[in-house]
């Protein structure tokens, strides 16, 4: 009789500290370091601002080009912003449904030149100028960020916003750039990425050449090599 008074008093107890244990493993865990934090939102305000500008030129530009183009920035965005949504969820960060007052705006003045091709060039200018500022969204991460996920989310964001960029540099549409591989370098996590490591790819293998040589040559520390090798590229080039 008095186990049978106590048990249900114990199976109780039990409930509430494992509620309580689980309440404070969740209270306990460290608050994501602001500039992670940051970094997903503005990701994820970013693909908001991408999907919505592809579907948009799909539905009103001018040029097959720019369609394509909008076709393939709301497929990877897409895709992106899935991850970074799940990421921002595991880490605890709340993430908007909307786009900013300023985003709305900005491609409202687009679509008011729907069906023309000013549209185009508006859509290309605007998309062009988002892509130059999350790739330093991207770099600023890779720099600074704290969180190792979020920092592997940021870089293979990279090669994908990069290409995007290539897409649509010096006024142009070229979709055909789109179904080709991120160069190796994109990956890099160092800082000294910038929006122009988006022309990179255009860089002809003989230069490529020429630059490994010069790494390996300051790779052994010898002085006198370099300035060989530059000796022997000039006499080359003058050839």
């Amino acid at each position: 009789m008095h186990v049978k008074r106590w048990a249900p008093m114990a199976l109780t107890f039990l409930a509430l500290s494992g509620t309580s244990a689980a309440s404070a493993t969740a209270d306990e865990r460290p608050e994501l370091p602001r500039p992670d934090r940051y970094f997903l939102r503005a990701a994820h305000q970013g693909n908001l601002a991408e999907i919505a500008a592809g579907w948009d030129a799909r539905r009103h530009a001018a040029t097959d080009c720019v369609k394509q183009a909008g076709a393939i920035l709301a497929t990877d965005h897409t895709q992106l912003d899935e991850h970074g949504r799940a990421l921002a969820d595991k880490l605890g960060v709340p993430l908007s449904g909307m786009l900013t007052a300023t985003q709305r705006q900005e491609l409202a003045a687009v679509k008011a030149r729907a069906g023309t091709t000013e549209y185009d060039e508006a859509w290309l200018d605007s998309r062009r100028a988002a892509h130059k500022t999350a790739l330093a969204l991207i770099d600023q991460q890779l720099d600074s960020g704290s969180n190792p996920e979020v920092r592997a989310a940021a870089r293979d964001a990279r090669p994908v916003v990069a290409r995007h960029l290539r897409m649509m540099r010096a006024d142009t549409c070229r979709t055909e750039s789109a179904s080709a591989s991120a160069p190796a370098a994109m990956h890099a996590n160092s800082g000294a990425h910038s929006a122009a490591d988006a022309d990179t790819s255009g860089q002809s293998a003989a230069d490529n050449r020429e630059a490994i040589l010069g790494a390996a040559a300051l790779g052994s520390g010898g002085v006198l090599m370099v300035i060989g090798w530059r000796m022997a590229v000039a006499q080359r080039r003058s050839m």
